[in-house]
């Protein structure tokens, strides 16, 4: 599975049905690490409502907890069990926590192993799925989620409204944290330099501090960590984000920056997506987004006229019109949109519409 294809099962799950985290489908390889760190963190804070319980379910399954078979941090060896108190939790966490890994697995085949071979044993259980889904990450895996983190955007992840900047902060540092291997993760001071460069390339009137800060030299820098902290002089992301965030509200609240959605990219360009139902078009960062019935005849033909003039990402778009979302690129036969009526797309009152049911192409001339 790939990275996109994991963030698109990360955001479209049924959380009621699977109440910790996306489930599993038994992909082998970064698949499987990713969902372990999504799995375990969340369930180390189940309540185990047991004022006497002193592990949790993920140290179950990580073999640390009392009887289990690995040393916690700091231990000199595996914690032994003592008196049937405790050998009665350990079954309570064994059995809790199988039903969650079975739950949360959704490969027929891998839950009739866990059956056949776990039942009932959280430990097993997670020995069995670390078995059968792990592997060590590739090189070129970890490359490619190190360029998803040096991809990102302000507009393409969170938009632009009053929190943008500590929101996308968030997204950076979720984003590398989907990185299995520690060492492997991009450190702050890079997150720092992504995070200033997209504040340069979203707000001009931003530019001129973002860019001192890029080309200051290791003594000049403002945003650093302060004396006598471990990390004293490197760069600090939550200075940075202290710094913009209410220069970046500001310039929201009048105007300076347009409140714009998230751009996206995905389905194609269809004149009926928020890509495109937008009055403004502006190069490369996305759109301003009117509401869909404020879209008249006059407004769709300068969407289109504006698309057309300025492509996105510099390539030509094709001029080919889709008669069933009037989008641009693809034919009616192709088309990624439902196919029915778009009372949205017609006008209200007055001349028929610009696109005519029926007709090879737009009408000349005005309607009488």
């Amino acid at each position: 599975m790939s990275l996109s294809k994991h963030n698109q099962n990360q955001a479209n799950y049924d959380a009621r049905k699977y109440p910790l985290c996306a489930p599993f489908d038994g992909t082998i390889g970064i698949t499987f690490r990713l969902f372990a760190d999504s799995f375990l963190t969340s369930l180390a804070v189940i309540d185990l409502k047991d004022p006497n319980e002193i592990n949790d379910l993920s140290e179950h399954l990580i073999g640390t907890d009392e009887g289990g078979d690995v040393a916690p941090p700091g231990a000199a060896g595996p914690l032994p069990i003592v008196g049937a108190p405790a050998t009665r939790r350990r079954t309570k966490r064994a059995k809790f926590s199988f039903t969650y890994i079975y739950n949360h697995v959704t490969c027929p085949s891998l839950r009739k192993m866990l059956i056949d071979e776990a039942y009932n044993n959280g430990r097993l259980a997670w020995q069995l799925l670390v078995r059968e889904c792990d592997e060590p990450t590739t090189d070129l895996e970890l490359e490619d989620l190190k360029r998803n983190v040096r991809e990102l955007t302000i507009i393409s992840t969170v938009g632009y409204n009053e929190h943008s900047i500590s929101k996308f902060r968030r997204v950076l540092s979720d984003e590398n944290g989907k990185i299995p291997d520690l060492v492997q993760r991009i450190d702050e001071n890079e997150l720092c330099l992504i995070l200033l460069r997209c504040i340069s390339t979203a707000a001009v009137h931003l530019a001129a501090d973002s860019d001192t800060e890029l080309k200051a030299s290791a003594g000049s820098r403002k945003f650093v960590y302060p004396p006598g902290s471990a990390n004293a002089g490197e760069r600090s992301i939550a200075r940075i984000v202290q710094h913009f965030d209410p220069l970046w509200k500001s310039a929201i609240q009048r105007g300076t920056i347009p409140m714009r959605v998230p751009a996206s990219n995905a389905g194609g360009l269809r004149f009926d997506s928020p890509a495109v139902c937008a009055a403004t078009v502006e190069d490369g960062d996305g759109y301003d987004l009117p509401p869909p019935d404020a879209m008249r005849p006059g407004l769709q033909l300068s969407a289109l006229a504006a698309v057309l003039a300025k492509p996105s990402s510099g390539k030509r778009l094709s001029e080919v019109v889709c008669w069933n979302c009037k989008g641009l690129g693809h034919p009616k036969s192709k088309c990624p949109s439902v196919k029915c009526e778009r009372a949205w797309l017609q006008p209200r009152s007055g001349p028929a519409s610009f696109f005519e049911k029926g007709t090879e192409g737009p009408r000349r001339g005005s309607a009488s």
